[in-house]
């Protein structure tokens, strides 16, 4: 008995349990420490994960989040102090007025970046961007350095519906993942699915790269319906967006979007800037541009 009741113990605190042990998620970053969350089935608000640990979701809803900017709300915030961390199994519901963002990391907002966050199983409803790492712009393109999480892996997630109800003209529109100035970043098997809402000011895109240094973009799928403007599947829009670096050493491979209604429908639309790209296997068309900060057209390939 004594031993059942130690092994029991020793388990029980390697897990923290929300609502059993602490009443929010925020309460179980803040005041536990156990290396994993579990978070049962219910509607939450969202955290800042202010240490490394496994956030797992048993039909858990985040449709609150906390604020990043003005009225911008994130479902969970990842830091410097973060690193390490998986966030699993969980909806993040944007479709409700109290979030707008899901998973969230950026050196500009948050004062530091997470390195190694890894985002998956997760389905985003309605989100302006489902999954954000962005590091702080730079001033020459070429940078050698950029802010960035290093080394992010985003697999198996659902992003469904885009919105474009925040970000304005060049700077974006609804976006499911997007990578600013970051190094690293793998994104794979991940599904994107229903409409996007978009105007001519907005530029809406599945995988968004800008500055983005050593990342891998493969076997997504794009079953994406509307999307007027300008939407496309994968887009690397560093000469668009101010204080990108030029990314360099990318791979798109195994990417779909045959099922993609919108009219643009590039799996990879690799814009100035980008050096080292490799192709293969996507389905789609595929407009690349080896040229240098700006310079030459683009041009495509079937």
């Amino acid at each position: 008995m004594i031993t059942s009741l130690l092994i029991t113990a020793a388990l029980a605190s390697d897990t923290d349990r929300v609502p059993q042990d602490f009443a929010t998620i925020q309460q179980a970053v803040d005041e536990g420490t156990a290396p994993v969350i579990e978070v049962s089935a219910g509607r939450y608000a969202g955290a800042q994960l202010t240490r490394p640990v496994h956030v797992v979701g048993h039909d858990a809803v985040i449709a609150r989040g906390v604020r990043v900017g003005g009225r911008v709300r994130a479902g969970l915030t990842v830091a410097a102090a973060a690193s390490g961390s998986v966030i699993e199994g969980f909806v993040f519901d944007c479709t409700s007025s109290k979030l707008d963002l899901g998973v969230y990391g950026s050196d500009q907002r948050l004062g530091s970046s997470a390195d190694r966050i890894e985002v998956v199983d997760n389905r985003f409803a309605g989100c302006a961007q489902a999954v954000t790492n962005a590091g702080s712009a730079v001033r020459d393109c070429h940078s050698e350095r950029v802010t960035g999480g290093e080394y992010w892996t985003i697999r198996n997630n659902t992003i469904d519906g885009l919105a474009t109800r925040l970000d304005r003209g060049g700077n974006g529109g609804g976006i499911g993942i997007l990578v600013y100035n970051a190094t690293g970043a793998d994104v794979f098997g991940n599904r994107f699915t229903g409409p996007v809402v978009d105007t001519p000011q907005f530029r809406t895109s599945g995988v968004a790269l800008a500055g983005c240094i050593d990342c891998t973009v493969s076997d997504n799928a794009f079953d994406v319906k509307s999307g007027r403007y300008w939407y496309a599947s994968v887009t690397n829009a560093g000469a668009q967006l101010p204080g990108a670096a030029a990314s360099r050493n990318l791979l798109l491979a195994g990417n779909d979007a045959s099922a993609d209604s919108a009219p643009w429908l590039g799996v990879a639309f690799v814009s100035r800037g980008s050096s080292a790209t490799e192709l293969d296997g996507n389905v789609g068309v595929a407009y690349v541009d080896h040229e240098v900060c700006g310079d030459g057209d683009l041009y495509y390939e079937e």
